[in-house]
């Protein structure tokens, strides 16, 4: 291992920087926010956010307003969020902020407000106004609380480039419907040879509460070149503003990684000296290294101490607090980060494995994970469960996403074919979040969809005409649900069966008579199916009617007619049961069982009966009336 000093003040090179004393540290706050969703009418909840450079100062900020905070430790932070902020759906934009001197706003992190899904359905659209992106990145430059989009292009659009230069930025203003308006071209430094790259970053640089651009371009003599726009706040930026000129860059992180109050960009590259690693400021310190490789960065509070630490998929660098960064690079890393297993440490993933961390900057590793992947581009909560998917290019090298398990495994990935993303953000304001990226040569967004649960299929026996005998009863009826997630309810009554209807018997439900079933699929944040129903009609035996014994019906004197008299009846069907009324109302096979050894009388009645049983149609009711005087 080896141990790098930073210098008592470091900022990027084109801030105009002062060394603070006893200045507060740039807030960081490290994915995902626990909870990161509850569903549109939860009740109040605390929410707890890990990061660096909390102080006891340190406010959380809901969509700007700051909660009431409790301050835990310098990487942990509580509040308590009313009931009223998650009353509907929809995305809030979470910041920690810090008071001066130093401090401010930290990076942005999205927490929604949606029933969460298993099932991801996309409709895509282009965005027009951009001729050959290379890749895309989301923040709000104009403060409406709508993301917006910065595209680097390698057109030109209406940039003139004296020197052969090429390549432009298209900044695309948020509708807050999903659509996107071109708002303006930002042009790159015009130098010998210029040709946009991919790295693009955002941040508040010079801390004035506007998001600013940090992009890189290569210059024919001088290699890769960063390049920062600072934002004016309504979606226009400044000319751009030359910053440090590297060998060729691999990966960019912004970040307050010596405590000093501003904001320093860390770089991994190569150059002819060999792979290495650098934190830019008024003072630029050199993290050299030419064995190893270079690659995509990533900042973090890896060892849950309150301090930035840092993390390329070969290096990893520690942070002691006192300027000191440990190189560690005993094992491969990772370039994405999150808490993927819930433990509020945070973890590193690759497209080979995950390094659930262990709280000290260590990591205990997890091969396989995620199944099936190429590469692995950001986390974020895609399906609003709370718990931290990947997205990237699966093995076919298709983009894809992998939704966690939050025990720091993955599920097979779900494939968008076509489309590369680049950041996920509610861009149309319904809670879900929505992939940019880009497909071939057009942006393109990819709105996440309200998933629909399957109609339902009968099963045999279908609806239909059946005969009994030969068909047997009971006739149990079932249907095929194509979306587990979803449940089936059903009516028999012929209404159109809803959410509140009965639950659909798991064995199936049993009929015994003509039947018209009517069922719904339907699940909490699933659009319901279509009603499916059918008839069955059963062409059942009838009963036989019964017949009186002696006495028959008549009038009888008492005496001599010796009381009680005992009225019985003929059943001719054994199947059948008689059941009886002495109110003169009709007996239905609910009214009670004729006595068996028949019914005993000593007075004027009326007496109707009927045959019934399962499976047969009832008999004719018979009855008749005992006149005593």
């Amino acid at each position: 291992m080896k141990n790098f000093r930073f210098a008592c003040c470091l900022v990027l090179s084109s801030v105009a920087s002062t060394c603070f004393a006893q200045s507060n540290p740039v807030p960081f706050v490290d994915q995902p926010l626990v909870p990161a969703a509850v569903t549109p009418g939860a009740p109040a909840f605390t929410l707890t956010i890990h990061g660096a450079g909390f102080i006891s100062g340190s406010t959380i900020d809901w969509n700007g307003a700051p909660l009431a905070t409790t301050f835990v430790s310098a990487g942990k932070l509580t509040a308590v969020v009313p009931a009223t902020n998650v009353s509907a759906p929809g995305a809030a934009n979470i910041t920690v902020v810090s008071p001066g001197p130093g401090g401010g706003s930290s990076n942005p992190a999205p927490f929604t407000i949606t029933t969460p899904t298993s099932n991801l359905v996309f409709s895509a659209f282009s965005v027009a106004g951009s001729t050959s992106p290379i890749s895309a990145v989301t923040a709000d430059f104009n403060h409406d609380g709508i993301p917006d989009l910065a595209v680097i292009d390698s057109a030109s659009g209406s940039c003139n480039y004296e020197y052969g230069g090429v390549g432009s930025i298209a900044i695309f203003l948020g509708n807050g419907d999903g659509t996107f308006t071109k708002h303006s071209t930002l042009c790159f430094v015009d130098e010998t040879g210029e040709t946009p790259q991919s790295l693009i970053l955002t941040g508040d640089l010079n801390r004035d509460g506007n998001v600013d651009l940090v992009a890189v371009s290569n210059y024919e003599f001088d290699g890769d070149q960063t390049s920062i726009f600072y934002g004016n706040g309504d979606g226009t930026f400044a000319a751009p503003v030359e910053g440090d000129s590297y060998g060729y860059l691999y990966g960019l992180a912004l970040g307050d990684f010596n405590s000093s109050g501003q904001l320093e960009l860390a770089a991994s590259y190569w150059s002819y000296n060999g792979f290495g690693y650098v934190l830019a400021g008024d003072d630029v310190l050199y993290l050299e290294d030419s064995v190893g490789v270079g690659g995509p960065l990533v900042a973090g509070d890896f060892s849950a101490d309150g301090l930035l630490d840092l993390a390329s998929p070969s290096k990893f660098f520690l942070n002691d607090g006192n300027g000191d960064f440990t190189q560690l690079n005993d094992i491969p890393f990772g370039n994405v980060s999150g808490d993927f297993n819930g433990d509020g440490v945070l973890d590193l993933a690759s497209s080979s494995m995950v390094l659930l961390g262990n709280g000290d900057g260590t990591f205990t590793q997890k091969d396989g994970q995620p199944p099936s992947a190429e590469a692995v581009s950001f986390s974020a909560d895609i399906n609003g469960d709370g718990i931290l998917d990947l997205v990237g290019t699966d093995s076919n090298g298709v983009g894809a996403i992998w939704l966690g398990n939050g025990d720091g495994t993955f599920q097979a990935p779900v494939e968008t074919p076509g489309f590369g993303a680049a950041a996920a953000a509610d861009v149309n304001g319904d809670g879900r979040m929505d992939l940019v990226g880009i497909s071939g040569s057009t942006v393109t967004v990819l709105l996440q969809a309200t998933a629909t649960c399957g109609n339902p299929s009968q099963n045999s026996p279908n609806s239909g005409t059946y005969n009994v005998p030969p068909t047997t009863l009971p006739l149990v009826i079932t249907w095929s649900n194509p979306t587990a997630e979803c449940v089936l309810h059903y009516t028999t009554d012929g209404s159109a069966p809803t959410a509140s209807s009965p639950t659909y018997p798991g064995g199936g439900l049993s009929i015994y008579s003509t039947t018209t079933v009517r069922v719904i699929a339907v699940a909490a944040g699933y659009n319901s199916s279509a009603i499916i129903g059918g008839k069955w009609t059963l062409n059942l035996p009838t009963c036989g009617n019964p017949s009186q014994n002696s006495p028959y019906s008549g009038t009888y004197d008492a005496p001599p007619t010796r009381l009680p008299l005992i009225i019985t009846w003929t059943n001719p069907t054994s199947a059948c049961v008689l059941h009886y009324t002495t109110d003169g109302s009709a007996p239905t096979a609910s009214s009670p069982t004729y006595p068996s050894g028949g019914l005993s009388i000593d007075s004027t009645t009326t007496i109707r009966v009927i045959a019934a049983a399962t499976g047969y149609n009832s008999s004719a009711i018979i009855g008749g009336k005992w006149t005593i005087n």
